[in-house]
């Protein structure tokens, strides 16, 4: 596009990802978020570090709007993902 005489270029990719991380920030500030049910949870086994700051950020994971929940020793189950990453693997 062009801006006062100069040629502005714009990374579609990069100004999306922006978008997508204010209304993040404004989500968890505000600890609300929609959250879209995934028809087919996924279970991730983590390590025992990354297990115990999974669960240490629980809240905060879910104010961005993930549904997560322990399953097993160090596993976790993802049942519900931002509204917005549906079509995000």
């Amino acid at each position: 596009t062009q801006l006062g005489g100069k040629v502005l270029l714009v990374d579609q990719q990069c100004a999306h990802e922006r978008i997508l991380f204010e209304v993040f920030v404004e989500r968890l500030h505000a600890k609300q978020a929609a959250t879209q049910q995934k028809l087919f949870p996924q279970t991730l086994m983590l390590s025992a570090t990354d297990y115990a700051l999974i669960m240490m950020l629980r809240p905060d994971i879910e104010a961005l709007g993930f549904s997560i929940a322990p399953f097993g020793a160090q596993e976790i189950v993802i049942q519900g993902v931002p509204a917005e990453l549906i079509h995000i693997d």
